[in-house]
């Protein structure tokens, strides 16, 4: 009778551990599964591997699978299921840098959207899962770039010329990094950087490349074309500072800011000027603009500027 209870338990352990082990199985059959429609029904493979992650919620490679179909897709809330796949990928596989690099991408379309929509995007949430995936791997060229939009987003344009020209170190044959690049290197007066790279970039350029337009367009602009040619550093150059940040960030204060700053300035200057022989008149110091309706930075300037006249007045 013992032995006849000793059998059924061991029975009973190995059809338990039969139970147990099937799981991984019908979960790489459903992602299969997804694989073979993706290509003609999208909405039916995010099915399937929604179905696989359920029965087998440990295989990252499968929310990998989810993570792509999901940006493929037409659905309004895609961006959000990306981040919350990816999240559950990192768990199981951290050192998997792919994962973190979808995530802070899903994360600056996030703010992009929130941005056209007249909202504001907060990009600085993509910060952190870039860099860790630059961490963890820093072949990825698209986490590169990516940093490089986000840093450019949160008024970082020094950054963002190291996140661009790391992407095109990592894959100089990718001509959509060359066009942000060469614009921001324009907009801070790199002009020869700006040529440079895009002589770089145009002697990769293959007919039929829908980025040689803008390449060319941007060689064709007044800025660069009306400039005499002189030899260059390399792209892969380290960016010197000719522009400080204080300077690049009042180059994109709004025009009516900037007049109403220089109004405000000149009126200090004439206060400073007194008929000869007489002592110069106590001035109260001019208060800087309301930083919630302007840039930090560029008030800064405008304190800069009043110092400087202080001291030469």
């Amino acid at each position: 009778m013992k032995t006849l209870q000793a059998a059924f338990v061991s029975v009973s352990l190995a059809m338990l551990g039969m139970g147990c082990s099937r799981a991984p199985i019908e979960a790489i059959e459903l992602a299969n599964d997804g694989d073979k429609v993706k290509g003609s029904n999208l909405g039916e493979a995010i099915s399937k591997y929604e179905q696989a992650t359920t029965v087998d919620p440990t295989n990252h490679r499968i929310f990998w699978k989810l993570a792509l179909a999901y940006e493929k897709s037409d659905r309004q809330d895609k961006w959000e299921k990306i981040v919350s796949t990816c999240q559950r990928a990192e768990k199981l596989a951290p050192t998997f840098g792919t994962y973190f690099f979808k995530h802070g991408m899903a994360l600056a379309r996030i703010a992009a959207e929130k941005d056209a929509q007249k909202s504001t995007g907060n990009w600085a949430d993509a910060r952190g899962p870039l860099e860790e995936a630059i961490q963890k791997d820093t072949n990825i060229a698209d986490a590169h770039f990516e940093l490089a939009e986000v840093m450019l987003h949160i008024d970082d344009e020094q950054a963002a010329l190291k996140g661009y020209t790391k992407a095109i170190d990592t894959n100089p044959t990718d001509l959509s990094f060359y066009v942000p690049l060469i614009d921001l290197y324009m907009r801070l007066g790199y002009i020869d950087q700006a040529e440079a790279a895009a002589k770089e970039g145009l002697s990769f350029g293959k007919d039929g490349n829908k980025h040689l337009f803008g390449l060319h367009s941007l060689m064709r602009s007044p800025s660069t074309s009306s400039r005499k040619k002189r030899v260059t550093p390399s792209i892969s150059a380290p960016v010197r500072a000719k522009t400080s940040p204080i300077l690049t960030s009042a180059m994109r204060t709004p025009r009516p800011i900037r007049r109403a700053r220089a109004k405000r300035c000149s009126s200090f200057l004439r206060s400073r000027r007194t008929p000869a022989g007489e002592p110069p008149r106590l001035v109260t110091r001019i208060s800087a603009p309301p930083l919630s309706r302007t840039r930090p930075a560029s008030a800064a300037l405008f304190s800069n500027l009043e110092s400087v006249a202080r001291s030469v007045l």
